[in-house]
């Protein structure tokens, strides 16, 4: 959901407070704790493509519910053009969605476990981040 909702790597939080541990800021010992966390998941479990959300829906409907503890509406915005942000809710929430993968997340292979393909695109993402010319 994180991925195909968001720019960047995996957020610290889903609260903008304005604080340097909130939300849009990410840290490098989260993504490395992320990935280690990603590794360790047996294959047994994550077998089987990246899951894909129902039709007209965002991904956070893949999201067992109670689990973020706040309703879909409240997630933060991810801004896109003009100072818009994305739509807050919907499929229109998932502007990085990509088929098999996401924006920024490397080339999907044939095959690939979704632990896979989160290890790579949060790998990807997050070298881009450290590589950024700004």
């Amino acid at each position: 959901m994180v991925f195909r909702r968001y720019n960047g790597t995996y957020p610290t939080t889903f609260v903008e407070s304005g604080l340097q541990w909130d939300a849009p800021n990410a840290w490098p010992p989260h993504q490395y704790i992320a990935l280690q966390a990603l590794r360790a998941l047996p294959s047994n479990v994550s077998s089987g493509a990246i899951p894909q959300p129902p039709s007209g829906e965002s991904a956070f409907a893949l999201v067992p519910s109670g689990q973020l503890g706040l309703p879909e509406s409240a997630l933060p915005g991810q801004g896109v053009w003009d100072g818009q942000n994305a739509s807050s809710t919907g499929s229109g929430a998932d502007i990085n969605a990509l088929s098999g993968t996401f924006v920024n997340g490397g080339n999907a292979t044939s095959g690939e476990s979704w632990r896979d393909a989160l290890a790579r695109g949060l790998a990807n993402r997050y070298i881009t981040s450290a590589l950024c010319s700004w």
